[in-house]
């Protein structure tokens, strides 16, 4: 590295590790001629979480910690959007959202809006609005993370290594590279000599910035963060599907109930269940599907429209949201002069993805955040 230039390292390829990437890729004191950016992932983009996630958005549903990144954030999703036509490249648009009662045994159904054509409206006990399109949104996670890469690697000098790494000090890394290839843009990374495949290696970086979820704690272990595990699937309905997201909570004919959550996307209907406390793996590539708790949640679904009986579950997968077991609230700010944390984002991973960039890159970049109040936040309430 010369003197004088910047390798900023990244660790962790979902929405925040990608968006860090690209806000500072972006930073008018990121000089793209001379400075670097490097992120290591060991599964693949958006293989996680930021993959796997319903991709909904909400402008209001924060606490007094949050509030403020997430209007930023809100608004930089719209930003967006609006100079990459987001709604052909990641699926983004606007939502209405809304809490559904459901009861079998309903004798006064309560009017559904009709744009929710995949309810039916003679059981729906209850419907409450919770958002307007003024104020949650979605956007489909996986197209967002990739998209970003590609713009990132047009502007900067930006590598991705499909490596593990094993321990973060102060301006290194410490890595082992994966039999995997290397994701695009970068095909002239391909590892080749079996020799270098698991072997250890450093690199220098001059600032570092971890951003893996649930695996934090492996790297900075005084950081309390756990994952919880939820399974959802995705199924094609015969019809194309308006912006709405249903909370809903269902009482069968027998008397039990369930509490399935609906996102409808335009090409397709995202379901997802409740959380499990499986264990977390090493890698994200290592989660495990529970092929029952999938058809759990699709039986749920048949119950609500004939049209979900009719049709067959397209996709089952589960992932693992990171949650901090000290304030709940994500943590953001500086570990030591050189070492950086973003995670623990929980459920709101999507919707705080640009402005957790955004304000990394401020922090990495001027010393200070100006965008967003995330004073809160700081690491150091969570250790």
């Amino acid at each position: 590295m010369n003197r004088g230039n910047r390798n900023i390292v990244i660790i962790g390829g979902g929405i925040t590790g990608v968006c860090c990437a690209y806000y500072i890729a972006n930073h008018e004191k990121f000089n793209r001629s001379r400075d670097s950016i490097t992120l290591f992932e060991s599964s693949g983009i958006a293989s996680a979480a930021s993959g796997k996630a319903s991709g909904f958005l909400s402008l209001e549903w924060h606490g007094p910690a949050t509030s403020s990144l997430a209007k930023l954030s809100y608004n930089l999703h719209r930003e967006l959007a609006e100079k990459y036509d987001g709604a052909k490249q990641w699926g983004y648009r606007a939502l209405d959202t809304w809490s559904v009662k459901i009861d079998e045994h309903c004798k006064e159904p309560d009017h559904l809006p009709e744009s929710i054509e995949w309810i039916d409206s003679n059981i729906v006990e209850k419907v409450t609005r919770l958002g307007t399109k003024k104020d949650t949104g979605q956007v489909h996670p996986y197209k967002f993370c990739h998209f970003l890469v590609k713009e990132t690697s047009k502007i900067a000098d930006f590598t991705i290594i499909k490596g593990h790494v094993t321990n973060v000090e102060e301006n290194e890394v410490e890595y082992r590279l994966l039999e995997e290839e290397p994701y695009e843009p970068d095909e002239d990374d391909e590892i080749s000599d079996e020799a270098e495949l698991h072997t250890l290696h450093s690199m220098e970086a001059t600032d570092v910035i971890v951003a893996t979820g649930p695996w934090t704690p492996r790297l900075l272990p005084e950081l309390r963060i756990s994952g919880a595990r939820i399974h959802s699937i995705l199924v094609d309905l015969p019809f194309k599907l308006s912006g709405n997201a249903a909370f809903t909570e269902i009482t069968f004919e027998d008397g039990t109930t369930a509490a399935p959550e609906f996102y409808a996307r335009e090409d397709e209907m995202y379901i997802c269940g409740e959380f499990d406390d499986e264990p977390l793996p090493e890698l994200s590539s290592e989660t495990k599907v529970n092929d029952e708790k999938c058809k759990w949640i699709k039986s749920c679904a048949d119950h609500y429209h004939e049209c979900f009986r009719q049709s067959d579950i397209k996709l089952r997968q589960a992932c693992y949201l990171p949650i901090s077991n000290t304030t709940g609230a994500p943590m953001l700010g500086k570990m030591t002069d050189s070492v950086y944390v973003a995670a623990a984002h929980g459920c709101w991973g999507i919707t705080l993805g640009p402005g957790t960039g955004k304000v990394m890159a401020e922090l990495v970049l001027d010393g200070e955040v100006k965008s967003a109040s995330i004073d809160l936040l700081d690491p150091k309430y969570c250790m």
